[in-house]
């Protein structure tokens, strides 16, 4: 390590994550060509600490209410078999579709009313990014840095960790209430492509190391 300091101990530069977002900012183009009651709601990711038996039980509140409703589970692991069980237990095994691993995610996106994020923890999840570009509503955990990625009621759904009723009535709020969350949907599409695309991630270590250079020929 050279003994130049390029900047101050304790200078923290916070960039966000970057990557590639058209295909799924192009996505929400086909959003417009579906009929919402045959539109679903979509969790997506791992199965394992993801927290999907938190999201189950709220389904199944939603479910009892809104028994059209339907859900699809994108992603896979461990704790499936668990899951698919539980799923069955409460009753959604007309109401829940575990499609595994899947590589057509902006058609998924397409199809959902919303995104649910579920989890414990999460630092930036790649998920809500995607379905947002895409257009699609997400109602996620306030948890890690999801807060940074979703302002409440701005562009998108925040509930408390571990409360299925609230996670429920969420989902429930976002189905009545459509056109409402159509437009937080738009908001957090320009919010994320902005803040996430490639060249927002380009620009932004252009700056870094622009800054750099120009705080070394100082010193």
């Amino acid at each position: 390590m050279s003994g130049r300091r390029a900047a101050q101990l304790g200078t923290v530069l916070l960039h966000h994550r970057g990557q590639d977002l058209l295909a799924r900012s192009d996505a929400q183009i086909e959003i417009r060509a579906f009929n919402a009651r045959e539109r679903a709601q979509h969790r997506q990711g791992n199965l394992d600490g993801r927290n999907h038996a938190l999201y189950l039980r709220a389904l199944a509140r939603v479910v009892a209410a809104h028994p059209d409703t339907m859900a699809l589970v994108v992603g896979d692991g461990d704790l499936r078999e668990d899951t698919e069980r539980l799923a069955g237990e409460l009753g959604l095994g007309r109401h829940v579709r575990f499609l595994g691993w899947r590589r057509d995610l902006s058609r998924i996106y397409a199809d959902s009313n919303v995104l649910v994020v579920s989890s414990d923890n999460e630092g930036t999840p790649v998920a809500a990014i995607e379905a947002m570009a895409a257009g699609c509503p997400v109602v996620a955990i306030r948890v890690g840095g999801v807060p940074d990625l979703i302002t409440d009621r701005e562009t998108g759904m925040l509930v408390p960790l571990g409360d299925a009723e609230q996670l429920a009535n969420a989902l429930m709020w976002s189905r009545e209430n459509q056109a409402t969350v159509r437009g937080w949907a738009e908001s957090a599409r320009q919010r994320v492509v902005a803040r996430h695309g490639v060249s927002a991630l380009v620009d932004a270590v252009d700056d870094l190391y622009r800054r750099l250079v120009s705080a070394a020929s100082r010193n």
